[in-house]
């Protein structure tokens, strides 16, 4: 076993986001609502990612059993964002269907899925090459592979491309919105959506990565606090 400072603090993570999963399902099942449905199904991918670091403790550092976890981490990203990204940029394909603004959602949804399978792909395909152990206990790698340079940074940016989609719908959702109870909404899904991305993007430093709970975790109860909150 190789647990770190921040395994646990993954623990925590996964704690808290499993907290907020079973007061948005019960939500869900009371109201049927689908932004609701949408926002847990981001948190279960999300909480499976932080067990997943958690669990990354029981092997040594670049062990196989180490590897393996990392590349299901990378696997859960693009589970991550495209679903949401997808519910949030419906609204706007219904609403704007046969302009030029429809056409652009249409293209980036595919855009979204070919990303998706791209990386999937490559996950299956490239070689895992070790980089460097940060000083909280977690082994970093990349994946390698000779026909594409740099392959793991362009995955990574892909999906990042992707969840800054998401941060655009839900700017133009604030700007949009007039009414003060859904106005208030949009800028916590917002917030806490900017505060988990940042989380994620904390995990590729070695000295800030031991921060990334304590982003993280604001950004996920925000989206709770955002979805479930009341109308007063």
């Amino acid at each position: 076993m190789a647990f770190g400072i921040l395994h646990f603090g993954f623990l925590i993570t996964a704690l808290i986001v499993t907290v907020c999963i079973i007061v948005l399902l019960n939500r869900y099942f009371s109201t049927k609502s689908s932004l609701t449905l949408a926002f847990t199904i981001f948190l279960m991918a999300y909480v499976i990612s932080a067990y997943v670091y958690f669990a990354r403790g029981l092997f040594d550092l670049q062990s196989a059993g180490d590897i393996a976890l990392w590349k299901v981490t990378n696997i859960m990203y693009p589970l991550m964002v495209v679903p949401l990204f997808i519910f949030l940029g419906y609204p706007y394909l219904i609403e704007k269907e046969g302009t030029m603004i429809a056409l652009i959602m249409k293209l980036a949804m595919l855009y979204s899925f070919i990303i998706s399978v791209f990386n999937f792909i490559i996950i299956g395909i490239a070689d895992v090459q070790w980089t460097y152990d940060d000083p909280y206990g977690l082994s970093h790698y990349a994946l390698t592979l000779i026909q594409i340079p740099y392959v793991y940074y362009i995955t990574l940016i892909l999906v990042v491309s992707i969840a800054f989609f998401s941060v655009i719908l839900l700017a133009l959702a604030f700007r949009r919105e007039t009414d003060p109870f859904f106005k208030t909404r949009t800028l916590l899904l917002l917030i806490g959506w900017l505060s988990v991305f940042l989380g994620q993007l904390l995990l590729l430093s070695p000295t800030l990565a031991i921060v990334q709970p304590m982003v993280a975790i604001p950004g996920v109860i925000l989206i709770a606090i955002g979805v479930i909150r009341p109308r007063s």
